[in-house]
Parts: structure tokens; sequence; C-alpha cells
């Protein structure tokens, strides 16, 4: 009986079976939809994104607080690590918000419905913009450490042009790619567990509260330390003051004055009274709203407007200074150009000794008895692009802080476009031709020859894994082969050598390159100097072998200069604009051209063009350049201009008084150069009101006459082949500033 009863239970089972699971499958989507319904409507999300965000702000302080605590890589002012994560209260209630405002929005979009296609687009949504907060708190970082700043509105918007994005790409190394994905990371790890089970999204809520709070708490406690606002705010908070700073910002200086009393309350400012003489402003010079056009769109009766600044504010008259001019005569054959243009290159680091007693770059300094050696040079930028720009074009740089060097719909001449076609032209870098670099302007004027990182025949990188240029050494190598060639050909050339290693990061190139211990980044910046300095002298031993020293002028200049904390938070190059930040080696050789000779009078890369012209034997319009040539006695212009990427406006007197305007915040100020060279002193812009205007009337000029000239000689290209034609003097220049 028992078997037979048993087979009948288990068969009744199994008929029912089907029945069963499917009760349980229907069971258990019903468990799960009344679970859902229980919940919060989007808490779920909304605590998703605080936890990812807290983990974005908290890897964030982490990876800087240990960074600043390296000397190798921070070598500002040593900053607490217990004050830099204190600012996790300040991080974690901006968290708190956004995550307040996707609650909100959750809420919002459940009223309009529950569509899962919705929710997906939602989710996607928040992803992307996750996604961009890792790149953000990753930029930040490297800017922090690079520039000691923020990354400010302009780096944004640059850094989001495709080709910077992709250069960024290609140097961040593969190690430093998941601290890109821990908001992300974190959303989604969070917003899953949550999904489990009600309980999971308790646990979730409860710890992200006692972090939360216990991190608001810390912060109300424990007063913020004086830092720095890029180290002081989270980089969303840091981005969106300066956002709400730019909508708010100064459009013109003010009328009542230009003293330094409030440049000298900043955090930048330096010890020493300021005289606070008052300076009123003409309203006609008020500096109105950036025009980020390339070009104007002009009749086609306009012609090029006159560069050159003639009028007596600012040259001196015939009468004032008698100039006496020594134009060399025309070579019997044309001679050949090599440029070798030096990144980041200080000229007190190049020449002048080291605390060791040492110098960084000593066949540099030997080849300064051998030429022409400008002791006093500027750069007309604090930038690469804007370097460049000067020293091929003999034109000062657009004063405004997009870099208008680099935009693709510049076509300017340069010394390319004023020697004749038969001259081969090539250059040659390490570094990328789309990073930084005017690349358009160059090819449009006459250089199409450039091989950088992505079509040097190398692949072997500076070493460390940060820098991104090709090994130094190596692409010197792919240079020589380059100039054996032209060499060999009958047709005279211009070669540029356009160097990279003296840039952050400094890569270290070993025990051979070291003149000092390494143990700070300025360390490692001399021993690049000093490893660029063998480089240079293999390029001018390997052009003495090719018997092109008698017929080659050489061009040598850094793009610009490179500061390591001289004045508060000064370094690298392109965010102050100190002497550090301009000042570069400069000399130019050629044994019957050049007779040894300094001058100790300031010049700018402007300077170069109509030197090398005069010295070429070409011919040229002098108003159609801004630099004066060096075949003469002295100097007709009254300043020399400079401008920083930071919105800093300068001029450099005959008698160096270097007077700055700030567009920024609006403050005007002078350094006097002959008393204090390391300007220490800050004094007020009463006293030198000419200077001032002279600094305000040619910002205006060379906003309007650079667009113009561009668009005139852009027309004029178009519809003239050869490049020496598109010189030819215009019949009547337009008048004169």
């Amino acid at each position: 009986m028992w078997p037979s009863v048993r087979l009948a239970v288990v068969a009744s089972v199994a008929s029912k079976k089907p029945a069963v699971l499917g009760e349980n499958k229907e069971t258990m989507r019903s468990v799960a939809q009344r679970s859902e319904q229980q919940l919060v409507p989007g808490l779920s999300v909304a605590l998703a994104m605080l936890g990812a965000l807290l983990a974005g702000s908290c890897g964030y302080r982490l990876r800087l607080s240990a960074a600043i605590q390296d000397p190798m890589q921070w070598a500002d002012e040593p900053v607490a690590k217990a004050d830099l994560l204190r600012q996790l209260g300040s991080d974690a209630l901006l968290s708190l918000c956004v995550a307040a405002l996707v609650w909100l929005f959750a809420l919002g979009l459940g009223r309009l419905g529950r569509g899962s296609w919705l929710r997906r687009l939602a989710l996607g949504a928040l992803s992307a913009l996750l996604l961009l907060s890792g790149m953000l708190l990753q930029a930040q970082h490297g800017t922090l450490l690079a520039m000691h700043s923020g990354l400010t509105l302009t780096l944004l918007k640059e850094s989001l042009d495709p080709t910077a994005i992709r250069e960024s790409w290609a140097l961040l190394p593969r190690s430093e790619l998941p601290y890109l994905l821990v908001p992300l990371g974190g959303f989604w790890l969070l917003y899953l567990t949550q999904r489990l089970h009600r309980f999971t999204q308790l646990v979730v809520a409860a710890g992200l509260g006692i972090v939360t709070v216990g991190l608001l708490t810390w912060a109300l406690r424990v007063p913020a330390a004086p830092l720095q606002e890029a180290l002081l705010h989270h980089p969303l908070g840091f981005v969106a003051t300066e956002l709400w700073h730019s909508q708010r910002a100064p459009t013109k200086l003010p009328t009542v004055g230009v003293s330094t009393a409030a440049a000298a309350t900043r955090d930048r400012a330096l010890d020493g009274p300021s005289d606070e003489s008052a300076l009123d402003q003409p309203a006609e010079s008020q500096p109105g709203e950036e025009d980020t056009s390339a070009s104007l769109t002009l009749p086609a009766s306009v012609g090029r407007p006159t560069m050159a600044l003639l009028t007596p504010q600012f040259v001196y008259s015939d009468a004032e200074r008698p100039i006496q001019h020594a134009k060399p005569s025309p070579p019997s054959e044309p001679l050949n150009v090599i440029v070798l243009l030096l990144e980041s290159t200080g000229a007190d680091y190049a020449l002048s000794p080291m605390p060791n007693g040492k110098l960084a770059m000593p066949f540099l300094r030997s080849l300064c008895d051998k030429g022409l050696w400008l002791q006093n040079h500027f750069s007309a930028g604090n930038s690469s692009p804007r370097g460049i720009f000067s020293l091929m074009s003999g034109l000062y740089v657009m004063p405004e802080v997009g870099i208008w060097d680099v935009r693709k719909d510049i076509y300017l001449p340069s010394l390319l476009t004023y020697l004749p076609t038969q001259y081969q032209r090539f250059l040659v870098t390490p570094a990328s031709l789309d990073w930084y670099f005017p690349h358009a302007y160059m090819m449009h004027g006459g250089f199409s020859d450039l091989v950088g990182y992505h079509n040097l025949p190398i692949r072997k990188n500076a070493p460390g894994g940060r820098a991104h240029a090709r090994d130094e050494a190596e692409t010197v190598s792919v240079f020589l082969q380059k100039l054996s060639v032209a060499a060999q050909r009958k047709e005279p050339f211009v070669a540029v050598y356009y160097s990279f290693l003296a840039h952050w990061p400094y890569p270290d190139y070993g025990k051979e390159s070291h003149i000092v211990e390494p143990t700070r980044p300025i360390h490692l910046y001399y021993n690049n100097l000093h490893f660029l300095d063998g480089q240079l002298e293999r390029i001018y031993k390997k052009a003495d072998a090719l018997g092109l020293l008698e017929r080659t002028v050489f061009v040598i200049a850094g793009d610009h200069g490179e500061a390591f904390g001289q004045h508060p938070h000064n370094y690298t190059h392109s965010r102050q604009s100190f002497n550090e930040n301009y000042r570069t080696p400069a000399l130019l050789l050629h044994p019957k051209l050049f007779a040894p000779r300094v001058v100790t009078e300031p010049t700018s890369h402007v300077d170069f063009l109509p030197t090398l012209l005069d010295a070429l034997g070409q011919k040229y319009d002098p108003q159609q350049l801004q630099g004066e040539s060096l075949f003469q006695d002295r100097f007709r212009r009254r300043y020399i201009f400079l401008y920083g990427n930071e919105d800093t406006s300068s001029s450099v007197s005959a008698d160096l008084i270097k007077l700055q305007v700030s567009l920024r915040d609006g403050t005007c100020w002078t350094y006097d150069l002959q008393s204090d060279p390391g300007e220490r002193k800050r004094l007020g812009c009463g006293p030198h009101r000419a200077q001032y205007e002279a600094l305000l009337s040619y910002r205006k000029h060379q906003q309007q006459s650079l667009r113009q000239y561009n668009a005139v000689f852009r027309r004029e290209q178009s519809q003239v082949s050869a490049p020496t034609a598109q010189l030819a003097l215009p019949a009547r220049p337009s008048p004169s500033l």
C-alpha cells in the first residue's frame, strides 16, 4: 500500500509543478513591484548620485594631498593634509545639493510617466555627466600640479576642443584612467545595490547620511585654512565660481584711478608699500567685450592696415632720438636660416650661474660671446603659440584671453612668406603640432614640412610616461638628417628645431643629464636645460661639419620663460606676467653679419623678423611689421608690449618702467626694473599716465588691425599664387595709429 500511495503523491506533485512555478514567478514579480512601490520615488538615483560625488571628491582630495606632500610634485607653499581634507565638508555640501536637484528631477520624471525608455534616457544622461565629472576632477588635479592654478574658464574652453581632447587622452597615463571612472562606477554600484532590496537602500542611505553629516560637522567645527581658491573648492565649484566672476567681472577699467590698492590686497601681492597715485582714464579707451573672430568682413576696397606703431605716442621723433642705421649689403648668394626655438627656456636659468655656481647651458653661453646677444629680451606672450607667432610674424600677439594664434583661419605673413619660393623649409619638434602650437598659421605661412609627435619616424617617448613628446635626442637626430639632406641641395633652406624637454613635467633623462641632484622640480628643469644644451651643441657642430656656418644665420631664442615660485603661486609660465614668465635667451649668429655685441635695451620677439630680412637682403615694408631691425644703434620706439594668458597687458619702456593692466580685475600697477629687477615693490600708475594711455591705445589698435590684416591678406592670397607677389608694397597704406 505504501509504495502505491507514495507514487500517487509524487504523480500529484509532478502534475501540479508547472502551476506552482508559475505562481512563484507571479508572486516574485508582485513582491518586487510592491517593494519598488514602497520605495520613495527617485531616492535610489539621488542616493547613488550623492555617493558617486562623495567618492569622486574623496579620491580627488586624497590624491591631491598625497601629491602636495611630495616635493617633486609640489613646489609651492606647503599645505597641511588636514587643511586640504577638511574641505571635504564643502564638497559634501555641494554633493548634497546636486543630489537634491537630481531627486527633484527624478520626481518630475515620475509625474510624466514611468516608461522604461524615459528612465533609461535619464540614467544615460546622468552617466554622461558623471563621466564628465571624473574628467573635470582629473583635469583640475593635473592643472594644479602643473600650474599651481585651477581650471579657469579659458583653460576649460581650450580643453573642450576636439584636438585638445585627443591630445589629453594621449597624454593621460593609463594608470590614472580608473580615477576618471570613480564617480561613474560609484553611481552604478550604489544604484544597483539599492535595487536588490529595500533593506539595502536603507543601509546605503544610513551610510551616506553618516558620512555626509560627519564631513559637514568637521567643516563647521574646524575653520577653513587660507588656501588658494583652486585648493579650497571642489573642481565643479571652482568652475562655477569662475563662471560667476566672469559674469560679474568689470568690463572697463576704473575711472576713479588706476592705483594698486585693489591689487595689493590680492593673494599674489608682494611686500612693500604701494603708491596710490590716481589716474583718470579717458572713456574712449575703455576696453569692450572680446571679439573671438579671426578676421573682419571687409569691402574689397579696404586694404592692409598699417601695423607699425608710428605716432608720437609710441615712438620718439628724429629730433628726440637720432638713429644711425647700419643695414648690411645684400649677400652675394642666398643665406640659410636655422632657428632653434627653445621651449620654456628662461634667460636667467640658462645663462646665469645656478646656486651651486655651475652654468646650466655653458655651450649656449659661449655662443653669446660670438654674436648679437639680446641680454634683456622678452617674448611677446607667456605661452608657446603667442611666442612662436610673434617671432615668426614680426607682429605682437592678439591681446585677448582666447589664444588667437592657434585658430585655423590665421593667414598672416611669416618669415617664409617674405622669402623666395626656392627656399627649402621644414620644422621638427618632439612635441605635438596640435597641442598649443600655431599649426594652421605655420602651414599658411609656408611651412609645408612640419614634423612632430604624430608623424616623426621614431616612437620612443620622453622618459617618465607623462611628457607628451618623443625622445629629445632621437628627435634631434631626425633634424640632423633633414639638415644634411638640405645642405646637399643647391637651394637655400629655413630649418626650425623646436625643443620640448624644458617644459613641465620636466622628464628626467638620467644621470648623464644631471648637473644637480634632482630633489625639486627646479632641479629637473636645470638638468633638462643642461641636456638641451648638449643637443644645441650637436646641431651647431653638425652645421659646422657640413660647412654651413659661413652661409647660415642662426637664431636662438626661448618661446617664453618659466617660473618656479619667485612670486606667490607663479609656476610654469602661462598664469602670471612677471619677468620670469617672459624673459628668454636670444641671440643671432653669423660670422660676418653679427659681430660680437650685447644689446641691453629691452628687445622683443617681434624684432627678429625685420633683423633677419635685413640680414638676408630681402625687401619688406616696415609699416607692416611691429618690430625694429637690430641693424641700428638704438630703437625709435618708446615701449615693447607683452600679453599674458591671465588677461594682463604689459608694456616695458626704454627706461625700464614696466606698466601692467589687468583686464580681469581692473587694476593697474608698475615696477621700476632698474631699481627693482626682481619686481618686489608694486608702484602706482599715476606718474606714468602717457605709458598707461599708450598701452590701452595699443590694445585697441591691435584688436582691430590684426583682424583687418588677416582678412585682407587672406583675400590677397586667394588672388595671387606666388608668395613673393603677395607681399608687394601696398599702393596706399592705411593711416597709422
